[in-house]
């Protein structure tokens, strides 16, 4: 049996015992751990746990979580808590040496230095059976400082100066006023009022060559909906909302199906097997994209605009490549 499979087993166990409030047997344990095993497996399985440091007892034939006051932690954490924070690192490691990635490490570290010798044993085994990516994350060293100075203004209510260099573009020097952080998919990015454009705009921090806190304050929009403005998108990029109608060939339905690209997001199934995915999100531009990467395996359908997006994107890439032979 693999490593891999006997920790995932165990962390099965220890949500198992997190969610019972007066313990469960070996019997009913068995019930619920996502795994088939022997009684003799889970009694060793137990047993390891208790051995690497995890507050569990036996308490006359029920298995629990010893509660603080009982020989638990020190700090009010749960198990599986201090095994997911372990993967956690790993989502935000793009940002290391930043605000975000080194205070997780430094929880981590100082949690794990709870477990005696055995337990840390067995997060470091952990660390090795589980991971978590991101695909092309930004890198921020090099930018630290205007990561503190974003930070600064955030916390003091200031205009911030910064000089942002678009794809494209030439740097500009633009006045903002900073509303909040938003990391997404491994990169991390400013939503604030640009004076310029007069309106709520997206800055991503890798593209900040410089940032300096003016003395200048403002009062933010007290109506400004963080959340409500990211799940507006269908990513980082914003603009007019648009209903979307998508339909997906069967050799490619199962993604739609099997991930939520955005909340409002609805699929109908046919019975050929493909699908119907429809959306009111902003973004076209990422959407156009999105659908073109599938290489005509995903139709659009509505809005307009978006139709002559992915064609036009289609088009150029066959010009780019040339016409065949």
């Amino acid at each position: 049996m693999s490593r891999g499979r006997q920790i995932l087993r165990q962390w099965s166990v220890l949500r198992a015992l997190e969610g019972a409030r007066y313990g469960l047997p070996v019997r009913e344990l068995l019930e619920v751990v996502e795994d088939r095993c022997t009684e003799r497996t889970l009694y060793r399985d137990l047993h390891q746990l208790v051995e690497a440091g995890f507050p569990l007892v036996d308490d006359d034939g029920r298995w629990r979580v010893l509660r603080q006051g009982e020989g638990a932690w020190s700090l009010p954490i749960q198990p599986t808590e201090l095994l997911a924070l372990t993967l956690a690192e790993d989502l935000f490691a793009p940002a290391e040496g930043s605000w975000l990635a080194s205070p997780i490490q430094e929880l981590r570290r100082r949690l794990a230095s709870l477990l005696p010798p055995a337990g840390r044993k067995y997060l470091a085994i952990l660390q090795r059976s589980a991971m978590a990516t991101l695909f092309a994350p930004a890198r921020y060293q090099g930018r630290e400082r205007q990561i503190d100075a974003l930070l600064e203004a955030l916390e003091k209510e200031q205009v911030l100066r910064i000089v942002y260099a678009s794809p494209g573009a030439e740097p500009q020097a633009r006045d903002v006023e900073p509303y909040t952080t938003w990391y997404h998919a491994g990169q991390l990015y400013l939503i604030a009022y640009c004076h310029k454009a007069q309106d709520i705009r997206t800055f991503a921090v890798h593209r900040m060559e410089r940032a300096e806190v003016l003395d200048e304050t403002f009062d933010p929009d007290p109506a400004f909906n963080a959340a409500a403005f990211a799940r507006k998108g269908f990513g980082v990029y914003h603009g007019p909302t648009y209903h979307f109608v998508i339909d997906f060939d069967a050799e490619v339905a199962h993604i739609p199906r099997e991930r939520r690209f955005h909340e409002s997001q609805r699929v109908r199934e046919r019975a050929d097997g493909a699908a119907r995915m429809t959306m009111d999100a902003a973004g076209l531009p990422e959407v156009a994209a999105w659908v073109a990467g599938f290489g005509g395996l995903a139709v659009p359908r509505e809005p307009p605009e978006l139709l002559e997006a992915v064609r036009a994107k289609h088009e150029d890439g066959l010009r780019r490549l040339g016409a065949p032979t």
